[in-house]
């Protein structure tokens, strides 16, 4: 029996299914990817998804653009030039990599690891945040930074250059910039929770 595409928001598509051309079609639409139905590069795009397991396990709207365009076959650059200022790099459990832009807001997390580089210039706006799915590592390129746990109150770690300090699993900690801080973190998701500036002055 055929399994079909879902009809859900949804980044990912359903793992192991052999999808048809109106199934593979709705979902790209979905995303806003242009496809001319019945071309040959969504013919080639569904028997490639249909033999290869890993795509099955993780195929984003973004690779599925990125095959489209590489003729319906799984060729692509051996390497992907990154902005680090502007992009994060999600890195999956299957290990695969996939550049994500920032935006505005709370972190957006995935079922693996985000690397980022960022510039600080103040204090995160929140009172601290915890990471129940793994550690979190961070690493000061320049700057310095303060980091303040929960369970071990009085011993913050000051961070200059070159330090790097592990904040483990499931740790309430804080940030703090002393000066203009870039630095790298390694952030493990798809979970996360933060707490909320105090904001009653009374």
């Amino acid at each position: 029996m055929v399994a079909t595409v879902r009809r859900e928001p949804s980044d990912t598509l359903p793992s192991m299914f052999s999808p048809s051309a109106a199934d593979l079609c709705h979902f790209l639409k979905s995303k806003n990817i242009p496809v001319i139905s019945g071309c040959k590069k969504l013919k080639s795009l569904v028997a490639l998804l249909a033999a290869n397991k890993k795509m099955q396990r993780r195929a984003s709207a973004r690779a599925l653009t990125q095959i489209i365009a590489y003729g319906g076959h799984a060729t692509m650059p051996k390497l992907i030039s990154v902005d680090a200022s502007e992009c994060s790099l999600d890195i999956y459990r299957d290990l695969s990599i996939e550049p994500r832009k920032r935006r505005p807001g709370p972190p957006e997390r995935i079922d693996g690891m985000t690397v980022g580089l960022l510039t600080l210039t103040g204090d995160a706006p929140h009172n601290g945040e915890m990471h129940p799915d793994g550690d979190e590592i961070l690493h000061v390129v320049s700057g310095k930074l303060r980091v303040s746990c929960d369970s071990s109150p009085g011993e913050d770690l000051i961070l200059g250059p070159g330090a790097t300090c592990i904040v483990p699993k499931g740790e309430w900690h804080k940030v703090s910039v002393i000066e203009e801080t870039r630095f790298i973190h390694i952030t493990p998701g798809p979970n996360g929770d933060h707490r909320p500036l105090n904001t009653d002055d009374t």
